[in-house]
């Protein structure tokens, strides 16, 4: 966000009247948009983001900036686009991708794993995640392949992590 954004909202704010403790707990209670960069949960200290209606490089792109230590899940149908506008960021150390999945991640500076289907994403996120990990499901591609949308693809890595939970109780 841009400071006079910024500024032009807190001033707004101040103009209608809100006080500090009101708009302190608006923000604690805010809760995002399911599926559009939604946490899911944090289990043993590895936190698991459900952007799945990320569908395009650009949002795709942007989520990868706002997290740390990450491990980057695609899937989907790239509808034939170009992979120019996908810019990875160098906070993403592993992106798991279907075998299936047309992208271009030459310029990617992150391990990649092949995976055979986005339903063998369960058994290789317990291979590989440690403690500090940020699982990041933005997906990059439309869901038709494999789900009905958006918001199944995102109940799915729900559920997944729900799994991961319960193995670890």
């Amino acid at each position: 966000m841009h400071e006079d954004t910024v500024y032009s909202f807190i001033k707004t704010v101040g103009d209608l009247g809100i006080t500090n403790n009101s708009f302190d707990e608006f923000l604690l209670n805010y809760e995002t948009e399911a599926h559009r960069f939604e946490l899911v949960d944090k289990v043993n200290d590895v936190t698991y983001i459900n952007d799945s209606k990320s569908t395009n490089f650009n949002s795709l792109s942007m989520a990868t900036t706002k997290i740390n230590n990450g491990i980057l899940l695609l899937h989907g149908l790239t509808k034939n686009i170009s992979s120019k506008d996908l810019n990875i960021s160098k906070k993403v150390k592993t992106i798991l991708v279907p075998e299936d999945m047309e992208i271009d991640l030459s310029k990617a500076n992150a391990k990649i794993i092949k995976i055979k289907s986005i339903f063998d994403i369960e058994q290789v996120l317990i291979e590989i995640i440690k403690p500090g990990d940020t699982v990041l499901f933005s997906c990059g591609g439309a869901s038709f392949n494999d789900f009905k949308n958006y918001q199944e693809r995102g109940n799915f890595f729900k559920t997944v992590v729900s799994n991961i939970k319960d193995r670890n109780a």
